[in-house]
Parts: C-alpha cells; sequence; structure tokens
C-alpha cells in the first residue's frame, strides 16, 4: 500500500529500449490519477519525472478483469494476431508524434523556453518572444498541477528573481531550487486553478508583447533596489548579502543613520570595488535620522520615530524602489513601513525581503518581529528560528 493507493505490480526492465522507464500498477484508476497529478515533475535523482497512462493493461490488472493471454507456450512467442499488430504499428506512430510535439511540457506546467524568455525581459536581457510563442503554440492539454516545474533558466537565476515574477500572481507560496542545478526550479501555488492561472497570464503577457514588437530596453529591465545600512555588524552582513547580486539590481540606494560615517565609507569602498565600470553612477546614499539613539529615553524616543518615519516616507516616494532588502537595522523598520504604506494605499507594490542576522540563533531581533508579517519573503538562518516562526524560510547560512 502507497500513500496514493494500493500498488499491484512494478516493472522495470534494464534493457537499452526501456532504460530509465518503469511501469507502476495501481488497484484502480483513481489511485494512478492522484500518482499521475501529485508526482508529475518531482525530482527523482536530480532529474523531474514525466508520468503517463500506460496505453494498454498491466498483467496485473489483465489478470483482474480475466482478459489476461499468455504469449509465451513453451518458451516460444505466440504471433499476435494480424489485426493487433496492426493496432501497434499504429499506436507507435502515434507515440512517437505526440512526443515530438510535447517535447518538455509536463502537467500543470509551464513552457522552459517560454520561462527562460519571461525571466529574461523581466529581470535579464531582451529576449526571442517568437520562440517564446512557438513554444506555447505548440503546448497540449494536460492535466492541471498546483506545481509549476520550470525548466531551461538561465544561469544568473535564483530564487529572489523567480519570488518577485511569481509573487503577483494570488495563491503563489514558494519557490524551490534544486541544489547543483541552475537551469530548473519548482514553483508551488496553493491549488490547481491559481497555478494554471498563473501559467495562462504569463503566456498572455509573451503574446501581447509579440503581437506588438516592441522589446523593452535594457534600463526598463532594471529591479531599483532600497537598502538599508546599520552600524557594526548589519553591515558586514548586508555586503556579503549582496556581494554576488546580478547587476539588474540597479540603481541601489543606501539608507543610513545620519550619524553612522563608518557604513557611508563601507558602501563607497564596497561600490567602487565592484569590477562593472558603470557601479559608481548607479548608486545613491541616503541618510536618515535615528528613531532611538543609545541611552534615549523613551518619552523623547516617541518624537524622534515619528521624524523618523515622516523622512523614511519622503525617501521611499522620492525613489520609489521596486525593492528593499534589509538585515534588522533600525533604518529598515520605518522604510518597511513606509514601502507597506504605499502599497495599502495602492500607489505602489514595494517587495520586501527580510534576512535575520546571523547572530540570531534562537530569537529574533526586535527588527525581525515588527516586519515578520509585513515582509513578502523572510528568511532567517537557523532550524531552530524556522520551527518558532513557520511563515520564515530557512535555507541555510546566508553569508
Amino acid at each position: 500500500m502507497s500513500q496514493f493507493g494500493e500498488i499491484l505490480d512494478v516493472v522495470a526492465l534494464k534493457t537499452m529500449k526501456m532504460r530509465g522507464q518503469a511501469f507502476i500498477a495501481f488497484q484502480d484508476i483513481n489511485s494512478a490519477t492522484n500518482a499521475l497529478r501529485c508526482m508529475q515533475g518531482f525530482p527523482f535523482y536530480d532529474k523531474p519525472l514525466r508520468i503517463q497512462y500506460a496505453k494498454t493493461d498491466s498483467h496485473a490488472i489483465a489478470k483482474q478483469k480475466g482478459t489476461y493471454v499468455d504469449r509465451t507456450v513453451q518458451g516460444k512467442q505466440v504471433p499476435e494476431p494480424a489485426e493487433l499488430k496492426k493496432t501497434k504499428k499504429k499506436s507507435s506512430k502515434d507515440k512517437t508524434s505526440q512526443s515530438s510535439i510535447q517535447g518538455n511540457l509536463l502537467s500543470g506546467i509551464a513552457s522552459g523556453s517560454m520561462l527562460q524568455n519571461l525571466v529574461s525581459n523581466a529581470l535579464s536581457s531582451p529576449a526571442s518572444y517568437t520562440s517564446a510563442s512557438q513554444s506555447s503554440a505548440r503546448q497540449v492539454d494536460q492535466p492541471p498541477n498546483q506545481i509549476l516545474f520550470l525548466t531551461n533558466l538561465p544561469a544568473e537565476t535564483n530564487e529572489m528573481m523567480l519570488s518577485m515574477l511569481f509573487n503577483q500572481f494570488p495563491g503563489f507560496k514558494e519557490v524551490r531550487l534544486v541544489p547543483g542545478r541552475h537551469d530548473i526550479a519548482f514553483v508551488e501555488f496553493e491549488n490547481e486553478v491559481l497555478s494554471a492561472a498563473a501559467k495562462d497570464a504569463l503566456q498572455v503577457y509573451l503574446r501581447i508583447h509579440k503581437s506588438k514588437q516592441v522589446l523593452p530596453r535594457a534600463k526598463s529591465l532594471s529591479v531599483k533596489v532600497m537598502i538599508p545600512l546599520g552600524s557594526g555588524g548589519h553591515t558586514f552582513e548586508m555586503f556579503r548579502l549582496i556581494q554576488n547580486l546580478s547587476e539588474k539590481f540597479r540603481p541601489r540606494i543606501y539608507v543610513l543613520a545620519d550619524t553612522d560615517s563608518l557604513s557611508e565609507q563601507k558602501a563607497k569602498s564596497f561600490e567602487e570595488a565592484l569590477p562593472s565600470k558603470s557601479a559608481t553612477e548607479s548608486y545613491i546614499i541616503e541618510k536618515i535620522p535615528r528613531s532611538r539613539e543609545v541611552g534615549q529615553s523613551w518619552l523623547s524616543t516617541i518624537f524622534t520615530t515619528l521624524r523618523a518615519c515622516i523622512i523614511a516616507l519622503h525617501l521611499v516616494l522620492k525613489h520609489k524602489p521596486d525593492l528593499i532588502v534589509c538585515n534588522g537595522p533600525g533604518t529598515c523598520v520605518p522604510l518597511c513601513g513606509a514601502a507597506f504604506l504605499l502599497h495599502v494605499l495602492g500607489w505602489k507594490q514595494i517587495k520586501i525581503v527580510y534576512v535575520e542576522s546571523i547572530c540570531r540563533v534562537k530569537t529574533m531581533s526586535l527588527s525581525g518581529k515588527i516586519l515578520y508579517h509585513l515582509a513578502d519573503r523572510f528568511f532567517v538562518q537557523w532550524p531552530g528560528l524556522k520551527e518558532k516562526y513557520p511563515r520564515a524560510k530557512y535555507i541555510g547560512k546566508l553569508i
């Protein structure tokens, strides 16, 4: 008995023709259908499973139905009727034709080449819309699945890029990357209906752009990032986090406390050390007053915090970032609050990605507790925090 139902038989042959294939016979069609939908695209030995219904009944099923015919008599193959041979030859041709059409499309799964173009269009460089539309035109109807399997992803694709791409669709849950395989990923939605809606919306997006014959310029493909910096370890950790960030995430707006001269020097040194010649021209340093100084009374903190929030709102309105990446300094709270306010008012949807400091092993920082429910993506670097805060995502040490 498996999680999907009773299994009658498993057949796997080592011949060259049948290598990499297996036949699993379930007790009933409902169990087989459930297994097909749930396991379609599941990574098995670093490769996604491709599952289809068998064209004929297995021996185990045939014996149950009473239609089983033993084709061997004393070790010799019983000749098949002429009509059965014709049927098998025709089904073989149909199978070859179907495999050539189906390509690498799976049930409920977006075309790999289509997604590659989409990611390139959204976060990378202009791509060929023709190949995307041709790929989508070849798509065949398949049973829906709540998990989309993405293939042929470019090498620079990461979880943040895919999360920003799919987070705009309702029901989005998470992106899962396969260790050691940059070219494939899994995107999970709450149900099959929402995943199908996201896939269809992306296909419509590509068709519209192809019909207009307009390729966006490289500037429109950039992601404006706001990065709050804090004194001490926060700044060091932040630069470790973004040191391999793609140049598509430009311009970068560094926001630091007005009394934090050390972080300002670190930001300038970090940008000037980058190999990109245009890096020094695509970053801005802004300053914001601290919400509370060390040793400041709580009564006066009310007024300084209010002042910091007003200036933070001004900076967010001034730069209108697409993304805020923070790791817990006090300066990030008013900035994320201002971004959330703009989202509530419907002015602009600014994504917030929060990475808790690696120093936080058992408890979260005050900033983390405040932004836990505001951040679009919340990462922790210790598994113990994941157990306490289930909304957080643990993917190991990030620095």
